[in-house]
């Protein structure tokens, strides 16, 4: 499988309540370099919430080794 130079986000999404949700960048440093990783939020400050939360619980679930359109 030849890597994507990037993974495709769609710039909103709405939840099954309604709400849209935006895609926000999250950046980290590691001795490697900075990092990117994209999550999903309703606001600036959802978004800080959630980051919160995936400093509590966040952990590695699988590789993505595809993407699809929808």
């Amino acid at each position: 499988m030849t890597p994507l130079p990037h993974i495709p986000l769609p710039y909103e999404c709405v939840g099954t309540e309604g709400r849209k949700w935006f895609p926000y960048e999250v950046s980290f440093d590691t001795p490697e370099g900075e990092f990117n990783i994209h999550i999903y939020a309703t606001s600036d400050a959802h978004a800080d919430a959630m980051l919160q939360d995936l400093k509590e619980s966040g952990r590695v679930t699988g590789q993505t080794i595809g993407v699809y359109p929808e």
